[in-house]
């Protein structure tokens, strides 16, 4: 009886496991909204994106994207700015799409960085959303790392860049699923 109950109790486990580590493979993903702060004060460029979905069709790939700077204010003249947001391969960053980010350092791409008392890490709001659509030629080996960069100037003495990523690696035909890359801000 002691055994028949052992049983059954491992039973209800490894099938709670199997359900929870299933199941993470239909969930949604995020990247670049929880960050951990160096010693100085935060600067730079921001990136973070988000999905309901971590398997997506390479022919119809969506995805949420954020981005932003500490550097929104009167004083900076976003037309003078020249910022650039750029989709690439890591493994061939030659192999990319690039735009032009308009006004970048406006209010409109102004973030909030929300510190955590007694801790380096913070929590990052973004006032620019924008729907990304990522050509299907970029996924052109079996797996890789996709990488989202906005980089530019804000004046002839000061470059920027900031960027995050997601691995993908194809599950079926056409179809690729995605998981937590790098992030970088400077």
């Amino acid at each position: 009886m002691k055994h028949r109950k052992c049983l059954v109790l491992c039973s209800i486990i490894i099938i709670l496991i199997t359900v929870f580590l299933g199941c993470d493979n239909k969930k949604s993903i995020s990247a670049g909204f929880d960050v951990v702060l160096a010693k100085e004060e935060s600067t730079g460029i921001y990136v973070a994106y988000s999905s309901e979905s971590r398997d997506i069709s390479i022919d119809d790939f969506h995805i949420n994207l954020y981005y932003g700077t500490v550097y929104c204010s009167d004083s900076i003249n976003p037309f003078e700015t020249n910022f650039n947001l750029i989709v690439y391969r890591s493994d061939s960053p030659e192999i990319r799409n690039e735009y032009k980010i308009e006004n970048f350092g406006s209010e409109e791409y102004a973030i909030t960085i929300n510190k955590k008392k007694y801790s380096r890490k913070a929590s990052i709001e973004y006032n620019h959303y924008e729907d990304l659509v990522i050509p299907s030629w970029l996924f052109e080996d079996d797996e890789g790392e996709i990488v989202i960069m906005v980089k530019g100037a804000f004046d002839s003495t000061f470059d920027s860049a900031g960027w995050n990523s997601f691995y993908y690696k194809y599950i079926d035909s056409g179809v690729v699923r995605i998981s937590k890359g790098s992030n970088y801000s400077v």
